[in-house]
């Protein structure tokens, strides 16, 4: 049930998100603010200590962990 919640908020949330035209095999854009690091196919993205007041409005749709 925790996963399905995640993917659920997951994917809630990159509703919001805009769709960036990439070419095949390129990296996923990570928001400039934070640091990203890949894992395989997934993007972590650390936006920690920036004092956001919102998610990043251009996260990858591969962001596993934020």
């Amino acid at each position: 049930m925790g996963k399905i919640f995640f993917w659920g908020i997951l994917l809630a949330s990159c509703a919001r998100c805009q769709a960036l035209p990439a070419e095949p095999g390129a990296a996923p854009a990570c928001p400039p603010q934070c640091h990203c690091e890949e894992d395989g196919i997934m993007l972590s993205v650390d936006c920690s200590e920036l004092g956001l007041s919102e998610v990043p409005a251009n996260l990858s749709p591969l962001t596993a962990y934020l």
